[in-house]
């Protein structure tokens, strides 16, 4: 056979693959989980959220990614409960921002810039659409359900494959928005075993904002569940952030020193 003659018959037997496989559909069929009583859902939320402790660190490798930017970075990350969060981000091993969250206030100093950011709380709406409060973000770290409410009532979201528990019902979620209503609506997605968190979703109907957080590894210590990587999306008006998150050489309950400091030559930030 001719070389022009091998090359045509390859491009047919190529071709005629090609549509082949374009009208083959593989179906997956995924298997639904055992009934399990809303009750026992109720239950397994509220353990989960059950979580005690005093202080935690980890060093954390991020890839963050908005409309604008694409960038990769190591922080290490402190936090005493109920106190302060202290972080320091570095870039090819060297310290360039260092920051310090108290339940009112966001200190961030930028070595780079040689500038600093003294800010409240509100500091987190105006970079990403949405409130936070110290205590949340202490739960999304952490891997805890965010804004759980043991004296909150939570409905079971129809679904065969997860198990899905959120402040709202369905029928009143589509009336608080053709009302236009100002509410916050937060759902739970329990692992399968009834154990862990297995993500999250929070949508504030007021920023028009939405956070998706999957916690796709999780890591056991001191008997409690941590994050060993997850991924968060935050979708606004004005654009969409994806941020994973890798922790490595975490630790609990162990004495933890939290340092923050802004030399006297540094200027605020514009």
């Amino acid at each position: 056979m001719s070389r022009n003659k091998f090359t045509l018959s390859y491009l047919i037997l190529l071709t005629a693959l090609l549509v082949i496989s374009c009208k083959t559909h593989v179906s997956i069929e995924l298997e639904k989980l055992p009934k399990v009583k809303d009750a026992e859902l109720e239950v397994a939320l509220r353990e989960i959220s059950d979580f005690h402790f005093s202080t935690f660190y980890s060093k954390i490798s991020m890839d963050y990614k908005d409309s604008a930017r694409k960038v990769s970075f190591k922080t290490s990350l402190r936090m005493v409960r109920d106190s302060a969060l202290n972080g320091t981000i570095t870039y090819a091993s060297i310290p360039i921002v260092t920051s310090l969250i108290t339940p009112d206030s966001v200190f961030i100093s930028n070595k780079r810039e040689k500038c600093y950011i003294e800010e409240s709380m509100a500091y987190f709406k105006q970079s990403f659409g949405v409130s936070f409060t110290y205590i949340n973000l202490e739960e999304l770290l952490l891997g805890k359900p965010v804004g759980y409410d043991a004296d909150n009532k939570y409905h079971r979201t129809r679904d065969n494959y997860k198990y899905i528990l959120t402040t709202h019902k369905e029928k009143d979620i589509r009336k608080l928005e053709r009302r236009g209503e100002k509410e916050l609506i937060l759902s739970y997605w329990i692992s399968n075993d009834l154990e862990t968190l297995r993500g999250m979703r929070i949508e504030s109907l007021e920023d028009t904002a939405l956070i998706e957080i999957d916690y796709l590894e999780r890591q056991w210590i001191d008997s409690l569940s941590l994050p060993s990587k997850a991924k968060i999306r935050i979708y606004t008006p004005k654009q969409e952030i994806v941020i994973d998150m890798d922790y490595n050489k975490a630790r609990l309950n162990e004495e933890e020193t939290i340092h923050y400091v802004v030399p006297d030559k540094y200027e605020k930030c514009n």
